[in-house]
């Protein structure tokens, strides 16, 4: 949605309409123009961006939160503090709440979504963080927005050559530690790893990923997650718990093929799924003898 059309309405823990703290606005406007006029943010505008943009009530509001965006997009090179003020601003904007009751409303979700794939940049990571952070603050959000992290996180392994986390460099094409890091927290959310939650939309995500990057040097971490996290789907989230049975058995084949099984994670899920399940389908189970597992 290009910037100032967004709606002028009230949304759950976003207050729309309001201008921005009258006291700062010349001051944001004359850094605006400084920092435009460079075309990179340095240091020091950040800590003048962090006075002056919660000045007055604290809160972080619309306009504010469009010279954010704007910056974001017309700068590059940037001090390496922009990211993290950036996300911090943009979280406290599009997401408040702590606690049991933390569910990201369909409103904002969608403005979120919107701005964010506005300029055909998801890529772009300081904005691929503030989804993360806002995903991972959450207590649940709407499916269209898990999905649309989903599919962000996914092209960042496959063609984004900056480490998700900000540590340097990374291999596009290749699954580094910190890829994992984010998966982990994605698909298990509130969880935790020794929660059950991985559906169906995760469980295809993590297939994605696997059939993307079979060929690429990944760390040894991903093996682990992608087993474990297929096999808690497996197991656990559907009708037949400590078992795979036949739908189960033909959405997994239909992933790996019933002919043979090449992928070292592959061989190694289903090696774990013998192990661990109380039972498994008979056509699970031939392509599992077929494969010499």
């Amino acid at each position: 949605m290009p910037m100032g059309q967004w709606p002028a309405s009230t949304a759950v823990g976003i207050t729309w309409g309001i201008g921005m703290n009258a006291g700062p606005a010349g001051e944001l406007n004359a850094l605006e123009g400084e920092i435009l006029a460079r075309g990179s943010i340095v240091a020091e505008d950040v800590l003048r961006l962090r006075r002056t943009v919660y000045a007055g009530d604290g809160e972080i509001h619309q306009p504010e939160a469009e010279l954010l965006f704007r910056l974001n997009d017309a700068t590059a090179g940037n001090d390496p503090v922009w990211d993290g003020f950036f996300v911090e601003a943009l979280t406290d904007f599009f997401f408040w709440k702590e606690g049991a009751d933390s569910v990201l409303d369909e409103a904002t979700a969608a403005l979120l979504m919107d701005r964010v794939g506005a300029d055909g940049r998801i890529l772009e990571p300081t904005e691929l963080k503030l989804l993360l952070n806002v995903t991972f603050r959450s207590n649940g959000a709407p499916d269209d927005f898990r999905r649309f992290v989903m599919t962000a996180v996914r092209e960042s392994v496959l063609v984004s050559a900056t480490s998700l986390f900000g540590r340097g460099d990374r291999v596009p094409g290749a699954i580094d530690a910190d890829d994992v890091e984010a998966i982990r927290r994605l698909i298990y959310g509130t969880a935790g790893e020794a929660g059950m939650a991985i559906g169906r939309a995760e469980a295809n995500f993590l297939f994605d990923l696997n059939d993307a990057t079979a060929e690429a040097d990944n760390v040894w971490e991903w093996r682990e997650l992608f087993v474990k996290a297929i096999a808690k789907h497996l197991l656990y989230a559907g009708e037949s718990p400590t078992e795979v049975d036949g739908a189960e058995a033909r959405w997994l084949i239909g992933h790996i093929g019933g002919d043979g099984v090449d992928d070292a994670n592959i061989r190694e899920l289903l090696a774990y799924l013998k192990q661990e399940a109380e039972a498994i389908a008979p056509a699970l189970a031939e392509v599992c003898a077929r494969a010499g597992i």
